[in-house]
């Protein structure tokens, strides 16, 4: 069952990122065409920018990686991938966690 979901999010989670980081863009583009041109204020768009990159990076760049090694017979490799991987869904918590706070607090913006 863990392998059918995690396969899930592999598919998904790109498409998810695509579309958040499409709609940020729309966005950060609508405010800057606005007289007020700080309704994005950079911290806000740093931890959207690092959900988005290190999504990116977990979610196909490593798994590809990660597959590669695999097909190579690379088991330190594997390792390696596994371990990235791991650490990089630790440090995806943290701005994901801060932008929900944000947004529940309402002093995202």
């Amino acid at each position: 069952m863990k392998l059918i979901w995690f396969r899930h999010m592999v598919i998904l989670a790109p498409l998810a990122a695509n579309l958040f980081s499409f709609y940020i863009s729309s966005y950060i583009s609508e405010s800057q065409n606005s007289r007020d041109k700080s309704l994005l204020r950079d911290s806000s768009y740093d931890i959207i920018h690092q959900l988005e990159k290190t999504a990116n990076l977990l979610y196909s760049a490593a798994e590809k990686y990660l597959r590669d090694a695999e097909k190579h017979g690379k088991p330190e490799l594997v390792k390696l991938w596994n371990s990235i991987k791991e650490d990089d869904q630790n440090h995806l918590k943290m701005p994901r966690n801060e932008f929900i706070k944000e947004v529940k607090e309402n002093t995202f913006s």
